[in-house]
């Protein structure tokens, strides 16, 4: 995705980015509150430290500080050999995207990485390896996601979720069918993940694509889950 965020994350990509690889663990934490530096390792968005959960030489992957700030943004990255070139990204009130990996596209569509109660894939078997059987209306699915903004109870980004949330004001919907969300918010006992548990409406078999928004700003993604009773 091409926009961001406070509490997405994020994978920066170059050369000399760190000097040593590693994620981050127990011990970079205080208490519930993550790390804004890695082994000497620091990202700063708009100025902010962002929440740095992987470092590499060529690839450190961080998640955006709580900010106001919208549009155009400077990033950098910083160790003990200097500080890397500001790169200008845009940042949004909300920016959410879905889990939907590589493994996932088949026949020129990307599809969602949807999951039955038991954790398995919903999908077809026959375009995509690793799921069990497509979604039937009724079922109920879980999705993940980052960037879709502000919970109540409030958890900021960088902090470890304690407490059950909600995501106000999002729709789901299967091309124009809209879907019943059982819950929406981020999810209890990690960082900046989002969990979307929706039911799949009544329709005809087919592929659908799946159209979230929230405050009425859609996602950028064109993803497809596939329907068939």
């Amino acid at each position: 995705l091409s926009t961001f965020a406070s509490g997405s994350w994020l994978e920066i990509k170059g050369s000399n980015l760190a000097l040593t690889t590693r994620q981050w663990g127990g011990s970079d934490f205080q208490g519930a509150n993550a790390p804004t530096s890695l082994d000497g390792t620091i990202v700063q968005i708009n100025g902010l430290r962002g929440y740095v959960q992987y470092i590499s030489s060529g690839q450190v992957n961080v998640q955006a500080p709580a900010d106001f700030a919208t549009g155009p943004v400077s990033v950098t990255v910083t160790n003990c050999i200097g500080t890397s070139a500001p790169v200008m990204v845009t940042k949004a009130a909300v920016a959410g995207g879905l889990l939907a990996p590589a493994s996932f596209n088949a026949g020129g569509k990307q599809y969602l990485a949807a999951l039955f109660p038991d954790g398995t894939f919903a999908g077809d078997p026959a375009l995509i390896s690793g799921t069990l059987r497509p979604a039937k209306p009724g079922d109920t699915l879980t999705v993940y996601g980052i960037g879709f903004g502000d919970v109540t109870p409030a958890t900021p980004p960088g902090i470890v979720v304690s407490q059950t949330n909600t995501l106000a004001n999002l729709t789901v919907a299967f091309g124009q069918t809209p879907a019943m969300t059982t819950s929406a918010g981020l999810a209890v006992n990690y960082i900046g993940l989002y969990q979307l548990n929706l039911v799949v409406p009544n329709m005809p078999d087919g592929d659908y694509q799946i159209n979230v928004s929230v405050n009425g700003v859609p996602g950028a993604q064109v993803l497809f889950l596939t329907v068939h009773k």
